[in-house]
């Protein structure tokens, strides 16, 4: 299969239950909770200090940024709809 860029495609293309594999195996779920959690949380942030629009407009963003981090943390732990991790992602985890 040939990629955008004219060359061969990854064998091992990643998608989001690659992601969300280490919120499925304990106790990885320590570190990946945060970590997802705190990024998707301080992009708002540091968006929202950009626009230099007061700051309402940074408060808006960070409450907006909990709250999208949030859900996209649930979600991928399986809280909100169901998410199967093929065996393949958390194989990744097992003999650590």
């Amino acid at each position: 299969m040939r990629g955008a860029a004219g060359g061969e495609r990854a064998a091992h293309a990643v998608d989001g239950a690659a992601a969300a594999a280490g919120l499925h195996v304990w106790p990885f779920v320590l570190f990946f909770v945060p970590y997802y959690f705190l990024a998707v949380a301080a992009l708002f942030v540091h968006v929202g200090c950009a626009l230099r629009r007061g700051r309402a407009v940074a408060a808006g963003f960070t409450c907006a940024g909990l709250t999208v981090a949030g859900l996209l943390v649930a979600t991928s732990m399986g809280q909100i709809v169901p998410v199967e991790i093929p065996a393949r992602y958390l194989a990744t985890f097992a003999g650590q």
